[in-house]
């Protein structure tokens, strides 16, 4: 798609982004010297008349919501059969701030930022939820993609082209757009995308500030943002984790809410640190140069039963090495839940009770074999059989024991083998 020179009073400088609705260009009201962001819906969407509707609702709603941190519209106009609307020009946004990028654009980590900063952020997305969510609109789509970064350092969230304002009927179907970035959707919205309310924006909201905290993304069984990053307050944890929480019931109701719990947590004696940067390609540090001693023949024939001395210079304090040492600072790779269950699996093969139902169906398999050769001689079939059945259902239920082994921690010492046989094949248990 070409770039256009021209759009009504606007010229058009270059392209910024593209979402499911339309084009955002970068754009100069010549008549005021202002730059400003033109978000135009595409040709496709001005086919449908739910998707303009649409598009005409995200723009009352920008400007309806008049805060400092939510991005400002100046105009909604129809030019050429192109329809648009004029809001503030932000250069970057928070994923700007957050993310490392290689010179392809390509994300390749997470940059640590400081408490002070993560958290003055967080509680300016608060303030916008807040607003967002006392006009009854949801957000559905919160990521640091839609959230700007002004020069003075204000965050204001952007992008409504998914959003939803309760009780509009035309505002919940699904398939006009898809759900927001996958590692910012709440999980109900994977199971009905039209279940999203306020509580789904907390998510979102909680995901981003356990990444700027921590510099790794909540996936998984995660650690709590303390765990990773000790000068986090308890109190603060616990918000965290509370918005993160799988069940929505559990989260705060809305921005409101999240933001009066933050104002109740003092952090004024918490230092400003940085968490430790989290790289997908990790290189292997550089090991620190070895300090060479020279050797030379000991002066001294040592005693009989005596150690020989040390040559000079030599430090002997007693060392400890640890598993970091022996493989260069990288742990073992976490196990996944196929390789857990796979593990206790063959630890019950192994070990215990399926012995018996391997003997059983296999004593009852030649016993069958022998009465099909000589049934005259041989009896006991019916008995054969039933040994056979209950052999191979028994086997059967292995998988079962050990995802209940893996997901309940129960019985603490089947859990406890399963742990360090799964340390044993090279894995990790998280």
């Amino acid at each position: 798609m070409s770039t256009p020179s021209q759009i009504g009073r606007y010229e058009i400088l270059d392209r910024i982004g593209a979402g499911g609705m339309g084009t955002v260009y970068r754009a100069k009201l010549p008549t005021l010297e202002r730059i400003v962001a033109l978000k135009i819906l595409s040709d496709e969407c001005l086919r449908h008349p739910d998707l303009v509707s649409r598009f005409r609702q995200e723009a009352n709603m920008l400007a309806r919501m008049d805060h400092p941190n939510i991005v400002n519209i100046f105009d909604l106009d129809e030019h050429n059969e192109k329809l648009f609307y004029v809001m503030e020009y932000l250069p970057r946004s928070l994923a700007d701030e957050i993310y490392i990028r290689q010179a392809d654009g390509a994300t390749r980590g997470v940059r640590p930022i400081s408490f002070r900063c993560a958290l003055d952020w967080f509680v300016q997305i608060a303030q916008g939820l807040a607003a967002i969510h006392a006009e009854g609109v949801v957000h559905r789509d919160l990521s640091p993609q839609n959230i700007l970064i002004d020069t003075d350092l204000t965050a204001k969230i952007s992008d409504f082209g998914i959003a939803k304002q309760l009780g509009c009927p035309s505002m919940t179907k699904t398939g006009l757009t898809g759900i927001g970035k996958e590692m910012y959707v709440a999980p109900e919205q994977w199971v009905d995308f039209k279940r999203a309310d306020a509580r789904s924006d907390i998510y979102s909201a909680g995901v981003i500030f356990y990444l700027m905290l921590t510099a790794h993304f909540p996936v998984g069984r995660f650690d709590r943002p303390r765990e990773l990053a000790p000068h986090v307050p308890s109190e603060l944890d616990a918000l965290v984790m509370r918005c993160l929480d799988y069940q929505p019931e559990t989260r705060y109701p809305g921005g409101v809410e999240l933001l009066a719990a933050l104002q109740t947590i003092d952090v004024s004696t918490v230092p400003d640190l940085e968490p430790e940067p989290m790289t997908i390609d990790r290189q292997r540090p550089t090991p620190p140069p070895v300090a060479q001693t020279p050797t030379r023949m000991l002066d001294a024939t040592p005693a009989p039963g005596q150690p020989p001395p040390a040559p000079e210079g030599l430090d002997q304090t007693p060392f400890a090495v640890s598993i970091e040492d022996v493989t260069g600072g990288f742990a073992r790779p976490e196990a996944s839940r196929g390789t857990a269950i796979f593990s206790v699996v063959l630890l019950f093969l192994l070990c215990l009770w399926p012995l018996n139902s391997v003997l059983a169906a296999l004593l009852g398999t030649i016993n069958l074999m022998r009465i099909k050769r000589n049934p005259v001689k041989y009896g006991g079939r019916d008995m054969s059989i039933v040994a056979v059945v209950v052999g191979v259902v028994e086997l059967l239920y292995v998988p079962l024991i050990g995802w209940f082994v893996y997901f309940f921690e129960w019985p603490p010492f089947v859990w406890k083998l399963m742990q360090m046989f799964v340390n044993f094949l090279g894995y990790q248990f998280s």
